[in-house]
């Protein structure tokens, strides 16, 4: 399964955004193809002079192909239509004439347009046929797109693998010159099968092997110089076999400069899986490693370290804007010993983990509620004035009065709590702050417990407090 992050990669974005446009200039050298043979114009179907010329079959299924991946990028009635309908010509097509290849029929040519024109080239020995080559690399694609629509993409990739791989092949042998690599396979016909299996791996890029490839980690930067050079270097050093020693074989190069590259290329593309799969994991526990160094095991609240990261956050921004609305209160269960003492500490372990639930639940998203010391909490108020943080205060001593505590509250009545109330200023440090709330916290237990107490220099509500 896919994580939405790795669908945001940015090589995997821009992959994935390249099966349009491949799709497309498939379709349309497709119809180029066709064209060419309409118009009488052998040169758009037959790139080399007295070489293979790419058949109008072939051209017909890549059109079809094409449309498939095309169509294949919607989910809506009528694209799932005719993707279906123009995968079942094209395996179609493809199944009639691998049945004339393999029996020596001509059933295909019932099936072919500009069909005389195929014929009276092929009477004056010009090669003109849909060859078992491109018959197998359009297979390998349409199976490829079948597998991506029933949501197997790792076989997906594999089939889409495969039908590159042959049309490569195609390609060493025109740069080699070795005739019995390409065949029958024309260079346009290779290139369009090339870019059409291109096409279906950039819609499947999301998924492996091709997304470990792509991946912004070491494993997929190292994966992709790899590929480069395992397919680079081969092909250089065969080529330089041929053009200086002249008694190898040149057959017997070419064949072995296919299988290494390609062995090299799924080596690295499975090493490259393997990898990326191990940094993610290695991602993922440093990011709970993280999140467990900044959280209260017993509360799951963010801790001291966390608490400090925010208000340093809050204190910049408030000194940016000039503002003064920033609040913190301290809070402190009375009477705590009191309850670890009679209760037993697992009791008390209770409580604090019901006022934790308690206080966060009873603040906004944007507020930070921390567990900094045994029983006590801070709430971080952000954008909030004194009047706010007071009536944020009132509530909070209201709720806690009515917690219920199983083990402790049933039987020895509510609990209370006492807060104290700072208020950040421009000149205002964590240190000086947390001393104000403190000693405002303080004040309110040595008044009497359960109730509010701000900042000396604040003018006091006129409301009563708890």
């Amino acid at each position: 399964m896919t994580s939405t992050n790795t669908k945001s990669w940015p090589l995997v974005v821009n992959t994935r955004v390249l099966a349009t446009p491949l799709a497309l200039l498939c379709v349309l050298f497709a119809v180029v193809v066709l064209f060419g043979y309409g118009a009488g114009m052998e040169n758009l179907y037959r790139p080399i002079a007295d070489g293979p010329a790419t058949h109008p079959l072939t051209a017909t299924t890549i059109l079809l192909l094409g449309v498939g991946v095309l169509s294949a990028e919607h989910a809506n009635r009528i694209t799932q239509t005719l993707f279906i309908t123009a995968l079942a010509f094209a395996f179609c097509l493809l199944a009639v004439n691998i049945f004339d290849i393999i029996n020596h029929t001509q059933q295909a040519n019932l099936l072919t347009p500009f069909y005389k024109v195929v014929d009276a080239e092929g009477a004056i020995g010009k090669s003109n046929k849909m060859g078992i080559n491109t018959s197998i690399t359009l297979l390998f694609v349409a199976f490829s797109l079948v597998f991506q629509h029933i949501h197997f993409p790792t076989i997906a990739q594999l089939l889409s693998f495969l039908g590159i791989a042959v049309p490569t092949v195609s390609f060493t042998g025109y740069a080699y010159g070795l005739d019995n690599f390409y065949g029958q396979m024309s260079l346009i016909s290779a290139t369009l099968g090339f870019v059409l299996g291109a096409a279906t791996l950039a819609r499947n890029a999301h998924n492996n092997p091709i997304r470990s490839i792509l991946s912004p980690y070491f494993g997929g930067k190292l994966a992709r110089f790899q590929v480069l050079i395992g397919y680079a270097f081969p092909a250089l050093i065969g080529y330089l076999m041929l053009r200086f020693v002249t008694s190898i074989d040149g057959l017997a190069v070419g064949l072995l400069i296919v299988i290494m590259s390609w062995f090299i290329i799924l080596m690295v593309s499975i090493s490259a899986m393997f990898q990326t799969a191990a940094e993610q994991r290695t991602q993922r526990l440093m990011r709970q490693l993280e999140q467990q160094a900044e959280t209260d095991p017993l509360t799951q609240l963010p801790n001291r370290r966390r608490f400090v990261e925010f208000l340093t956050h809050e204190l910049n921004r408030l000194n940016r804007h000039q503002r003064n609305d920033l609040c913190v209160l301290m809070l402190d269960i009375d009477h705590f010993k009191n309850v670890n003492d009679t209760a037993g500490h697992d009791v008390g372990d209770r409580v604090l983990v019901s006022l934790g639930a308690l206080l966060r639940s009873s603040v906004r998203k944007v507020d930070l509620v921390a567990r900094i010391g045994g029983e006590e909490f801070v709430v971080v108020l952000p954008d909030t004035n004194f009047n706010g943080a007071h009536r944020v205060a009132t509530h909070l001593l209201d709720y806690v009065q009515r917690m219920e505590v199983p083990g402790w509250t049933d039987s020895h009545g509510g609990i209370t709590t006492s807060i104290g109330i700072a208020v950040a200023h421009k000149q205002s440090s964590i240190e000086s702050l947390l001393a104000e709330a403190d000693s405002c916290l303080y004040q309110a237990k040595k008044n009497g417990r359960n109730r509010i107490e701000p900042q000396a220099e604040l003018d006091r509500p006129t409301a009563p407090t708890t």
